[in-house]
């Protein structure tokens, strides 16, 4: 016989109609107590693969092992279902024990109910014993009265007798189907005999030897066991705690038309159909939203999707990822990589392109910069500043020097929110607060990829289809990367025009959306969408937004993305989750629990379908996605770092034009130390951390500040400083 092992079930599985869809000759069900679990063994292995398409949730697979036959008892009883193992736990009374117990299902046939029934009479008959008492009679035997009584009637052997022959009839109206069941205990033997005495009335148990379960299962068949109808059979056994309940959603399931495969249908949200679910591309423009808990396989999901719009319907895709696995997915897919960590490149996200709206352009970035900034209340107020500072600097150049921008905004910070002192610069709380939120963007300039003009083009990236690696982009800093590519992205798709209703002209898709598109009414970044969510349908755009938890996302957004990907929720999230599903309203605690419990690669979907009347709203089914793997690339030689030798930062001192000797120094880029040290014997100070070309501060320092030394040095060059 073969072991499977139950690995789910349907909530509510009807274990008597199971019974019955039972085709052969009868089946062993194990109780596993040690691993508390529970298999079922069967000669034909079609009859499985029958039974769990016939019950939705109901999942086998074969178990690994066999249990050793040792130690065997077999027993016949009778019972209440309730009392022998329906509703008790049995796996977790005896939890740990090596050893496990049978219960055996053979077919019974007529000729045996026939037997048993005139056993059970044969029993009653010879135990109707019955007594005579006489009272109040006169010698003469007249008068008084006679009394019987038969002591057997009340007795609870009698009880169970009679319940047997009410077992015997049900079973013959119901056409002699019935099941006789018996049971077989593998090594704890005397506890599980306690056991079951103390719940069922055993007519006999004997020792038996088995050398395998197929002889087992003839033995069990070929004795003299009790037969009982399907009803009471089926409250013999229940489930361990091990078994997982699947919740079963009732889910029209049909053929779908469109050229993106993303997995199979479920029918009743459990049994894998063959019925394929398919998207069209074209409703992509309407928004997407893809959400669940890490390992719940969203990624894999969205992999999959890209790949397909970029092999069959656009090749504009850009990824915007803070994980590597996009990185080997844009390697093994011909797909350019920008990895944000490489010094070899040169970026610079404050370059307009010459062809679009610089006006635009800038305004966008002032909102997501200020929306991904740690300024809090502050954030309209910086707002303003970064407003302020590029209308000047975008006056006349639409590719300025990075520095020269942040020297524009600093400056705008300090008319709005500063003022001037002798000493330095006396910042309002606004301003500061401002000033402190900047200091991501400082960060960022110190990098020499961000800190220079010209640099990569964009548009030309994004042409092609790039994926953005901000993998080691610190926690702090990505909504601010996020903001800076994210413009850069909005910049591209402004230039298209409004006719791009009925195709899929480009995709965008980002990875923990939450980083800045935050939950809330108030971000200036999230009203942006809401807006752009509806230009981008007329464009052609399709948006694609990853998320952990659905609340990540804020609910006016959620409700504008039309097709929706919800894997796995946690507990607090699944109710949000379930409300944007299209589901009847009474199933909407179904959708809750098993929104918290479905499995990998499950998910409930909501998406447009296009018929012949048009692009329409269907209902909410279950699919299991398709089989992809992240593919697995050698990312360090793939995208090997390579820093660019520009040189060193030399400055000599000279005291009377002689060298002079530990002098200490700093050197400040936009206002940060980039380097603290001080001068050799031959009065040089060298840094091999330069920024070529760039401005830079060289002070000699004192112990009172205001006695610094301040002069200006360009970047990888040599200087010499001569002081009286």
């Amino acid at each position: 016989m073969i072991p499977y092992k139950i690995i789910s079930i349907p909530e509510n599985l009807d274990k008597r109609l199971f019974l019955e869809s039972m085709l052969s000759d009868g089946f062993l069900l194990y109780y596993d107590f040690f691993n508390s679990s529970l298999l079922i063994f069967v000669r034909d292995k079609e009859e499985i693969s029958r039974l769990a398409k016939a019950f939705d949730g109901l999942l086998f697979e074969i178990a690994d092992c066999e249990p050793e036959l040792s130690d065997l008892e077999y027993i016949t009883f009778y019972g209440s279902s309730e009392d022998v193992l329906g509703t008790s736990n049995i796996c977790r009374i005896f939890e740990g024990f090596k050893g496990g117990l049978f219960l055996s299902f053979s077919r019974a046939d007529s000729m045996h109910i026939r037997q048993i029934k005139s056993k059970i009479e044969k029993l009653m008959s010879d135990k109707g014993v019955r007594i005579t008492k006489n009272a109040d009679r006169n010698i003469l035997g007249y008068g008084g009265h006679s009394e019987q009584k038969d002591l057997y009637y009340d007795s609870e052997e009698r009880k169970i007798y009679l319940s047997i022959l009410d077992n015997l009839d049900e079973i013959s109206l119901s056409n002699g189907l019935s099941y006789k069941v018996s049971i077989i205990l593998n090594g704890n033997i005397e506890k599980s005999i306690r056991y079951l005495e103390s719940r069922s009335f055993i007519f006999e148990h004997f020792k038996i030897t088995a050398r395998d379960i197929a002889s087992l299962f003839d033995i069990a068949k070929k004795t003299d066991a009790m037969p009982f109808s399907y009803n009471l059979a089926a409250g013999f056994w229940g489930f361990p705690e091990s078994v997982k309940r699947e919740h079963i959603i009732e889910t029209y399931n049909k053929k779908y038309e469109g050229d993106l495969l993303l997995g199979k249908c479920l029918h009743n949200s459990a049994n894998e159909t063959e019925n394929s679910f398919l998207l069209s591309s074209s409703t992509l423009n309407l928004g997407t939203l893809m959400t669940g808990m890490p390992g719940t396989g969203k990624t894999m999901a969205a992999m999959n999707l890209i790949l397909q719009i970029k092999m069959h319907a656009c090749k504009h895709v850009i990824i915007v990822s803070p994980t590597e696995e996009w990185s080997a997915f844009g390697a093994e897919n011909g797909i350019q990589v920008v990895n944000l960590s490489d010094e070899r490149l040169r970026i610079n996200f404050f370059k307009c392109e010459k062809e679009h709206d610089i006006i635009r352009f800038y305004e966008n970035l002032a909102m997501l910069l200020s929306s991904a900034s740690d300024a809090g209340p502050y954030k309209s107020s910086m707002e303003k500043c970064l407003l302020d500072a590029f209308s000047r600097i975008y006056n006349d150049n639409p590719d300025p020097d990075p520095q020269e921008v942040y020297f524009a905004i600093e400056e705008s910070v300090i008319e709005q929110h500063g003022k001037k002192t002798h000493t330095g610069v006396k910042y309002t709380k606004h301003g500061e607060n401002i000033k402190a939120a900047l200091e991501s963007l400082r960060l960022m300039l110190l990098k020499p990829q961000f800190a220079y003009n010209g640099g990569l083009n964009f548009s030309e990236l994004m042409n092609e289809g790039v994926i953005f690696d901000l993998s080691h982009v610190s926690n702090t800093m990505k909504p601010f990367f996020y903001a800076m590519i994210l413009n850069k992205i909005y910049e591209f798709s402004d230039s298209l025009d409004v006719y791009g209703d009925s195709k899929l002209r480009m995709v965008i898709g980002i990875e923990e959306a939450q980083l800045i598109f935050e939950n809330s009414e108030k971000s200036a970044a999230t009203t942006d969408l809401k807006q752009r969510i509806q230009d981008f349908r007329k464009k052609g755009v399709g948006l694609l937004l990853i998320t952990h938890a659905v609340t990540d996302i804020n609910v006016s957004i959620r409700r504008l993305c039309q097709t929706k990907f919800y894997f796995r929720q946690s507990a607090e999230t699944a109710k949000a989750a379930a409300s944007d599903l299209i589901f009847n309203e009474d199933r909407l605690d179904q959708v809750i629990d098993k929104l918290k419990t479905m499995g990998q690669k499950i998910c409930a979907v909501n998406c447009i379908i296009e018929t012949l009347a048009g692009k329409t709203p269907d209902n909410s089914v279950f699919i299991k996605t398709s089989d992809f793997q992240v593919p697995v690339v050698d990312l360090q030689k793939t995208y090997k770092k390579h820093k660019r030798r520009m040189g060193n930062t030399i400055v000599k001192i000279l005291i009377q034009n002689m060298p002079a000797s530990g002098i200490k120094a700093e050197i400040r880029y936009i206002g940060m130390p980039i380097f603290k040290g001080e001068t050799s014997i031959g009065g040089i100070i060298s840094t091999n951390r330069p920024l070529k070309d760039k401005k830079l501060e060289f002070i000699i320092l004192k112990e009172r500040a205001k006695d610094c030394k301040h002069f200006n040095i360009v970047g990888g060059s040599e200087s010499i400083i001569k002081m009286d």
